[in-house]
Parts: C-alpha cells; sequence; structure tokens
C-alpha cells in the first residue's frame, strides 16, 4: 500500500483514491481496504487530496505555460512545473529512500512504517501545494481552461501584485515560495521592459500585456500611449513617464535615422549607448525596489539626453529657442507686445464693424 500511496503522489493513477479529477471529496478509501480504521482512512483520505491537487496543478500548469497571453504567467507557471513541483518529487523520493533503507526516522519496530508519519512527513506541502493551485487559478481560472476564454486570465501586472502580497501572509514557507516566483515574474517583466528602454521596440512575446502600446491612425502615423492598468505597482508614475519617454526617443531617432538626409551615425551611437544602459538594468536586484528601478531608469534617460538628443538639437539652436521665447512670449520685448495688442484691437474693431 505504501508503493501505492508513493505512486500516487507522484501523480500515477492509483486504486487507492479513485480517478483524478473527481471532487476533491471523492477520496474515501476503496471498498477494499475496510480493515483500516477510520483513523486510518482519514490519514489516507488527506493524502489522496494532496495526491489529487497535484495532478491537477500539473495539468493546469501545462495549459497556462502553453498558451497564456502573458509571457510573465508563463514564466511563473514554468518555475512552479519545473522547480518548485520537483522539490516535490525529491520529496517522495526521499520517503521512499528512508523507507527501503528502514531509517529509524520512519520505519518503526517490526519493519513498520506509521502512515501518520508519512502523512506528517508531507505536512508541509498540504498548505504550499494548495497555494500553488490558488496562484495557478488566478492566473487562469480552472473553469475556463477548456474555453480558454483570454479574457478571464490574469495580465502580468496584476500577478507581480499578487505575488508580493503573499510574501507577507505570516508563513514562512508562503512567503519564500512567494519569493521565490516574484523574481521570476519580474526578471520576465524586466526583459519587457528592457527591449523598450534599450532598443525602443515593444516585446517580441507579449506585447499586449506590456503598458506601452502603439497607436496608428490616419492622423497620426504613430502614437505612443501608456496602459497604467498593465503597470505593476511598485512603478511610480514618474518613472512610467521617463521609461514611456526614452523609448518614443529612440523610436524617433530611428525613423529620422532612415529618412533621406538623417544621420547615418546615429543608429550606432544608440546602439553603443544600449550597451551602457543595459548595465544599468543588470544591476537591479530582484524583488526590484521601486526606488533602485527609478535611479537605473532616470540614469538611462539622462544619458539617452546628454549621448544623443543633445547632439540632435545642439546647445546654440536651444539658445536661440529660448531666448525667442524670452523676448516675445515673455514680453522682454516690449515693441512686439504692443504691436500685439494693437493688432488684436484692430482685428476686434474690424470685427465689430462688419457685424
Amino acid at each position: 500500500m505504501l508503493h501505492e500511496v508513493l505512486l500516487a503522489l507522484s501523480g500515477h493513477p492509483s486504486p487507492l483514491f479513485g480517478q483524478h479529477g473527481d471532487s476533491p471529496g471523492a477520496h474515501d478509501a476503496d471498498g477494499d481496504l475496510d480493515i483500516l480504521s477510520p483513523s486510518e482512512k482519514g490519514l489516507l483520505n488527506s493524502l489522496g487530496q494532496l495526491s489529487e491537487l497535484h495532478t491537477r496543478l500539473r495539468t493546469h500548469l501545462n495549459g497556462i505555460a502553453a498558451s497564456h497571453r502573458s509571457i510573465i504567467s508563463r514564466a511563473v507557471a514554468t518555475s512552479i512545473r519545473q522547480t518548485h513541483l520537483a522539490r516535490f518529487q525529491r520529496k517522495i523520493i526521499d520517503v521512499e529512500r528512508r523507507i527501503l533503507t528502514k531509517d529509524p526516522s520512519i520505519v518503526g519496530a517490526y519493519n513498520i512504517v506509521p502512515l501518520s508519519t508519512i502523512v506528517s512527513d508531507f505536512g508541509e506541502w498540504q498548505r504550499r501545494m494548495q497555494w500553488y493551485w490558488d496562484a495557478a487559478c488566478f492566473m487562469r481560472p480552472d473553469h475556463e481552461s477548456k474555453s480558454k476564454d483570454k479574457q478571464q486570465e490574469c495580465t502580468g501586472a496584476a500577478l507581480i501584485d499578487r505575488l508580493r502580497a503573499d510574501t507577507q501572509t505570516g508563513y514562512p514557507d508562503i512567503e519564500t515560495v512567494a519569493s521565490e516566483l516574484s523574481k521570476v515574474a519580474e526578471a520576465a517583466w524586466l526583459r519587457q521592459l528592457a527591449s523598450w528602454v534599450l532598443h525602443g521596440i515593444l516585446p517580441t512575446h507579449g506585447a499586449d500585456d506590456f503598458f506601452i502600446r502603439l497607436e496608428r491612425s490616419e492622423e497620426e502615423p504613430e502614437k505612443v500611449v501608456r496602459n497604467t492598468v498593465l503597470l505593476p505597482s511598485f512603478v511610480s508614475k514618474a518613472t512610467a513617464s521617463s521609461m514611456m519617454f526614452i523609448g518614443q526617443s529612440l523610436r524617433q531617432l530611428e525613423y529620422h535615422s532612415q529618412q533621406p538626409g538623417g544621420r547615418g551615425t546615429m543608429t550606432a551611437e544608440t546602439h553603443a549607448l544600449s550597451r551602457e544602459h543595459s548595465k544599468h538594468l543588470a544591476r537591479l536586484d530582484l524583488p526590484l525596489d521601486q526606488l533602485h528601478l527609478a535611479r537605473a531608469v532616470s540614469a538611462i534617460r539622462q544619458s539617452l539626453s546628454q549621448g544623443v538628443l543633445q547632439s540632435l538639437l545642439p546647445l546654440s539652436e536651444i539658445n536661440l529657442l529660448l531666448s525667442c521665447m524670452r523676448r516675445y512670449f515673455l514680453v522682454e520685448d516690449g515693441d512686439f507686445a504692443l504691436t500685439l495688442i494693437a493688432e488684436a484691437e484692430k482685428r476686434g474693431l474690424a470685427k465689430q464693424q462688419g457685424m
């Protein structure tokens, strides 16, 4: 029976617990196990629940990793499946090894392995597996997995915020796994951000889940817009504006460099700067800190302005434009103001006479 229990925990179907996929309450021991006491059946039932949850979770994660619209959710689902559930498998192998080697920590007198000891060994995984299942259903509700309704799937930003919140549940084991998955999610988001702030292009995969979008219309060939719903909560409005400015500037530089008479060396300059800017992002520790992220983005924006944008608009031209604004719009030149007022009065009088 212990062999069947361990096989079932590994995800294999077992007559001990019925068919996987049944309702959570359908774990009563089979009729052939009437020799077990009620307490033993209860212990076996708890292992059956863990077995079913593991199997359903693995199947659900496979679907999320294969077809979720958010690359961040795919990364988290893959991490749970390949890293976290692999720990559960190693736990099963460890328990089996201790049984076969007759380890006294699990094998009692007369080579009897108490079922309560097995349940106790997997006790820490009951809450953890339930948390994995809740996180997977947050990414894609279980009842929607077959219909693949994209509207029911969570965004990458919502998942990041959920994982950050779960690091403060008060359970040390949940805090650990939530922190690990939070790093995975934020690393995936950071890769999306890097393509925008380093090259001015939207992510190749999961662009619909990124907070920057490009809209095209007859009036404007390209308009950069920001969707704050797709922005993680640790990104401030000022930082998001700087991110938007950096990518938009890079796109404009790329566009003008391809026009007739454009500076062909501009692309080479931006590529050289992107290598320097990538170092600012590489220095960031995970999980991301709001202040450190803001500083990195600010440094990239300042470097871009001083290294490339300044060469497009030399200091002499900037001074000339500011001088014109000061003379005319700030009324340093009094003759201009008087002429403007006189012209306004003249047009107003002409309008009244024409009525």
